[in-house]
């Protein structure tokens, strides 16, 4: 993340609102959402593995859910939980 002219680490979670948001209540390819979430935040540039990783945790959390294997995000369908 860079503040300034400074090069800093961003938390964890940082990218997780923008991927909850992008994140639809009817399965999608996850795929897209990281595209879209890589899409509509130019300013901080992430490489999509690094979306992916979060996604991921997102559906360990239970927040997200998954159709598929996650760490294949080309056959992985995801949609919002129910809480």
């Amino acid at each position: 993340m860079l503040t300034g002219s400074t090069l800093t680490s961003a938390p964890e979670d940082h990218f997780d609102e923008l991927l909850l948001q992008r994140t639809p209540m009817l399965p999608t390819p996850m795929s897209r959402v990281i595209a879209e979430a890589m899409g509509t935040n130019p300013s901080e540039p992430v490489a999509d593995y690094v979306l992916r990783g979060r996604l991921i945790a997102l559906i360990s959390e239970g927040k997200i859910a998954a159709e598929g294997n996650p760490n294949t995000m080309e056959s992985c369908l995801i949609y919002r939980a129910s809480l």
